[in-house]
């Protein structure tokens, strides 16, 4: 059996003598109650020396969900850790928590959907929403437990329930449609054109956005497809604009400025 991090009492659950595994050198204790094994992440190993549990960002991006530009680690912190854990380093994200797992035991991870919920009272609403778009599309949770973690949350955050879309294929694709969504301005997500392909949004019919969702740019031969694919659409009346990762994360107002400006100059005729 190999292990990551592990409370004592889990252990104590699936029948693993601590220990005897010490002594084995299996195991290593990390500080009372909590075990590591050869495996044990960085992230895992500070979380228990933290007294916390991975949880927000930190649990759902490990779990292939999308994430934010926050290289922090975020933690959930129990009230009976509180004493010990209320000094952290700058680059660790403390979410104070009264329930980290329904299991009898400590777990070194909260559940996916506390998580959400450190996500949504943690994360601007774009970025929350990109978060939870990913979680919908690769069902790390379902759409019944998100409702149910937002009825424990402010009703100030009720809006987030009608601005996901497990559709959107990437982080930064989501962060521009909510974006443009609270700039009033509508679009549709992952439209089919015939003769052009699968496009990110369409806003008015005419306006296509298209996002790339890596930090890096592609190859040549990707560049030379998305051209042909940009022609393509403009034989059939379409303007196309095209947005870098940086463009949405990084300079959002610039670029929706950008965007204003060329609806407003009309669908070319």
């Amino acid at each position: 059996m190999q292990y990551g991090v592990h409370h004592i009492g889990y252990l104590r659950a699936v029948g693993v003598d601590a220990p005897a595994a010490v002594r084995s050198g299996a195991l290593r204790r990390i500080r009372r109650g909590w075990y590591a094994g050869a495996n044990a992440s960085d992230q895992e190993l500070r979380a228990a020396i933290a007294c916390g549990s991975l949880t927000c960002i930190t649990l759902l991006a490990e779990a292939g969900a999308f994430r934010p530009p926050d290289p922090r680690l975020h933690l959930a912190i129990t009230s009976s850790s509180r004493p010990r854990a209320a000094t952290q380093p700058e680059d660790v994200v403390t979410h104070w928590s009264h329930r980290i797992s329904e299991a009898p035991y400590r777990s070194i991870r909260t559940t996916r959907e506390e998580a959400v919920g450190h996500v949504l009272t943690c994360q601007r609403i774009e970025l929350a929403v990109a978060v939870i778009d990913s979680c919908l599309r690769l069902r790390l949770i379902s759409p019944t437990a998100l409702a149910d973690v937002l009825s424990r949350l402010p009703r100030r955050l009720s809006c987030v329930a009608r601005l996901t879309d497990p559709r959107a294929g990437s982080g930064p694709e989501s962060v521009t449609r909510v974006g443009l969504t609270l700039a009033g301005i509508e679009c549709e997500s992952q439209v089919e054109i015939p003769g052009v392909g699968r496009v990110d949004l369409v806003i008015d019919d005419w306006a296509i956005i298209e996002v790339d969702g890596r930090q890096w740019h592609d190859d040549a031969t990707s560049f030379e497809r998305d051209r042909h694919r940009d022609r393509a659409a403009a034989a059939l009346g379409y303007t196309t604009i095209r947005l870098t990762y940086s463009d949405v994360m990084h300079h959002w107002p610039a670029t929706l400025a950008s965007i204003r400006a060329v609806l407003e100059r009309g669908r070319p005729r």
